[in-house]
């Protein structure tokens, strides 16, 4: 069956569904970014996936994918999740609920994208 963005911003309060949007925009500027909905998530590709976005109904759970170590991250904002269990690619997540800290978040999505890109 086919998974649509709509589907999955549908989970979310309308503060949430207005942060997803501000956040797509953002990854979209990072260069060629392909949006796929998956059955779960909502996959940011360039050209493998460099973020993978679960919307929720008070924020967004994003994973980075990045290996345990590969993350410059001073402010402890993503969780090491690479001996948990999860469906999202990648060894971090994120967990962003609001503005405050969206451009550092940012920053770390920059790191995946330019990993995904073969970037040093």
């Amino acid at each position: 069956s086919v998974y649509s963005e709509e589907m999955h911003v549908g989970h979310g309060a309308l503060p949430v569904k207005d942060l997803y949007y501000k956040l797509r925009a953002a990854l979209l500027k990072f260069g060629d970014v392909v949006v796929e909905p998956k059955k779960l998530y909502i996959a940011f590709k360039a050209p493998k996936n460099f973020a993978d976005v679960e919307i929720q109904k008070n924020g967004l759970k994003v994973f980075l994918n990045l290996e345990k170590g590969g993350l410059k991250d001073p402010d402890g904002v993503a969780e090491d999740v690479s001996n948990l269990g999860h469906w999202g690619n990648g060894d971090y997540r994120i967990y962003l609920a609001g503005n405050e800290k969206f451009d550092y978040v940012l920053g770390l999505l920059k790191q995946s994208f330019d990993a995904q890109q073969g970037a040093k």
